[in-house]
């Protein structure tokens, strides 16, 4: 046989469910911006030395319970690298959300970007500054050279640069000349974007031409002197 509760039984019972139920601990005015945390797709991304990221950089505020906060203002600065941020500071959207584009310094391997709230939290996001396809090169020395005919001249040797003028390593440079003996018909770039090259030059004036896989050339002159038969030449000063 079933009971039914009374009328004043019931209104206990509603009492004590209400009694149980949890509050939220914080109302609007009591939330305070306590963390800063990077949004992973945006982090550890790579690029050109000297270029902007493919997306912009992203962190999230949350309160003290973890949940996203609004309208809060973040400071950006660079650690590392000497890029540049499009903005000093930005404003979390509704998901307490807020980005910024980083255009990457001239060094290469990592570079750190510190992200900021007013509370003094603070993450940091990471980025790596990649070499570019070699599109260039330029002369470091060893260009107009004379020597004696039948001797070696000191090296000849070019910087391969990428579109931003980062230097290029490990990139094969062909060489060949008009006349002489050249010490090698390729060589690769050190970890610098350097390549050299000797010549043991014939008579009179040779060109040494460098060449890129890019289609990029250099040309150099070596000039091999004669020498007075019983007669000891010394090579004019270069």
């Amino acid at each position: 046989m079933s009971r039914r509760l009374t009328f004043p039984a019931l209104l206990l019972l509603a009492a004590f469910v209400a009694s149980c139920k949890v509050s939220d601990p914080f109302s609007d005015d009591d939330r305070v911006a306590t963390s800063i945390v990077t949004v992973m797709d945006t982090y550890g991304q790579s690029a050109i030395a000297g270029t902007a990221l493919p997306q912009p950089i992203a962190v999230q505020v949350l309160d003290q319970l973890g949940v996203p906060m609004a309208n809060e203002a973040v400071g950006w600065t660079v650690v590392n690298g000497g890029g540049s941020l499009k903005a000093a500071a930005t404003v979390t959207d509704e998901n307490g959300t807020t980005t910024n584009q980083w255009t990457l310094g001239r060094i290469l391997g990592e570079q750190r970007v510190q992200a900021a709230i007013v509370g003094g939290a603070t993450d940091t996001v990471m980025a790596n500054a990649i070499v570019g396809a070699a599109s260039s090169f330029v002369l470091v020395d060893g260009d107009r050279q004379r020597i004696p005919t039948g001797t070696t001249s000191a090296a000849i040797r070019v910087k391969v640069l990428d579109r931003t003028n980062n230097p290029v390593p490990y990139e094969k440079v062909t060489w060949t000349a008009s006349s002489g003996t050249l010490s090698q018909n390729e060589s690769v770039t050190d970890g610098y974007g350097i390549a050299s090259v000797t010549i043991t030059a014939g008579s009179g004036m040779q060109t040494v031409r460098a060449q890129l896989q890019s289609g990029a050339t250099l040309v150099f002159t070596v000039t091999g002197i004669d020498q007075v038969a019983g007669l000891t030449a010394s090579p004019p000063p270069r």
